[in-house]
C-alpha cells in the first residue's frame, strides 16, 4: 500500500492521526500484505511466471507446489538502516506477501525450475504429457 503525504500539512499531523488510526483499527496488520505484479506465459511444453520482487535476496522467497496450486511467498522488509521518520513518501511496498495459481496442465512438482536474478523470480512450470483416456468397461453383476 502507498503512503502519500500531502505537502501542505505538517508532518507531525499527519503522523499523530495514522496512530490514532492504527490504535483504533489495528491497520499494521492490513498494510503488512502486498501483491508483486506477475506475468504468466503458457506455452504448448511450459507455463512461466515472472514476477517482480525488487530488493529482496533468495533467502527472501519460498516456491511451492502441491497438487495443483503454485505458491510463492515472501517476505520483504525495510532496512534496517533506513529510518522510516526520515521520509515524507514511501510508495515502495512492505510485508509479507501470498501469490497462489492453479495449475493448468498436470505437472510433476520435481520438475519445476525457479531462478532469480535482478529482481526478477522466473518459475518454469513443465507440463506433463496427458495420460490417454482409458474407457473402463462396466460388467453385469
Amino acid at each position: 500500500m502507498a503512503t502519500l503525504l500531502p505537502s501542505n500539512r505538517p508532518l507531525g499531523v499527519i503522523d499523530r492521526f495514522n496512530e490514532m488510526m492504527e490504535d483504533i483499527f489495528d491497520t499494521k496488520l492490513m498494510t503488512t500484505h502486498w501483491l508483486p505484479r506477475v506475468d504468466v506465459k503458457d506455452t504448448e511444453k511450459e507455463t512461466v511466471y515472472v514476477v517482480e520482487l525488487p530488493g529482496m535476496t533468495m533467502e527472501d522467497i519460498d516456491v511451492e507446489v502441491l497438487n495443483d496450486m503454485l505458491t510463492i511467498k515472501g517476505k520483504r522488509e525495510m532496512r534496517d538502516e533506513v529510518r522510516r521518520d526520515d521520509y515524507v513518501r514511501i510508495e515502495r511496498q512492505y510485508g509479507n506477501f501470498l501469490r497462489q495459481f492453479r495449475l493448468v496442465a498436470p505437472t510433476e512438482p520435481n520438475q519445476v525450475k525457479a531462478t532469480y536474478k535482478d529482481g526478477l523470480l522466473t518459475v518454469a512450470v513443465p507440463k506433463r504429457d496427458v495420460m490417454p483416456t482409458h474407457r473402463v468397461p462396466i460388467l453385469p453383476k
